[in-house]
């Protein structure tokens, strides 16, 4: 008997922060918020429980206006793309290690499938210069393209 096709899942909009682990240095978990219908979720306003997450797993309080100051992304469907999803990020993390975690988070792995995902590198969502410094005079660290590290002390 053939296996049942399942339906082609539709993704899902929202917004990400890749938060430093300080137990593999270098690496991030995703912390991503699904936009609900109609309702725009924005970096500032997620900031509050990111800040939270990073300060419990630090032990060391980030600034809450800095919400630039980490490597971040957001998932849109852009109505004249007409079914193409895209991954806007600003280039400052690996991406290509953390694709797989992001098409899970945001359901996209049947777009993906069809090509229909984009990954797409946007100013608006590049860290902010004076927010990046902050954050890494705040948490004793330094970023990279390829991740960060610890500051030597």
């Amino acid at each position: 008997m053939p296996a049942e096709k399942k339906a082609y899942e539709r993704p899902n909009p929202g917004i990400f922060y890749m938060i430093p682990n300080p137990k593999k240095p270098g690496s991030y978990t995703i912390f991503s918020e699904i936009e609900e219908t109609n309702k725009s979720t924005a970096h500032l306003f997620l900031w509050d429980k990111v800040s939270k997450i990073v300060e419990n797993r630090f032990k060391k309080e980030v600034s809450p206006d800095a919400y630039t100051g980490m490597p971040r992304g957001r998932v849109i469907e852009p109505p004249d793309l007409q079914g193409v999803w895209l991954v806007a990020h600003g280039g400052d993390f690996p991406i290509e290690k953390y694709k797989s975690d992001i098409f899970s988070d945001f359901s996209l792995q049947d777009a993906h499938g069809i090509g229909k995902v984009k990954f797409v590198i946007d100013g608006h969502e590049k860290m902010g210069a004076s927010d990046k410094k902050e954050v890494e005079e705040d948490l004793g660290i330094i970023y990279n393209p390829t991740g960060w590290t610890f500051k030597k002390k």
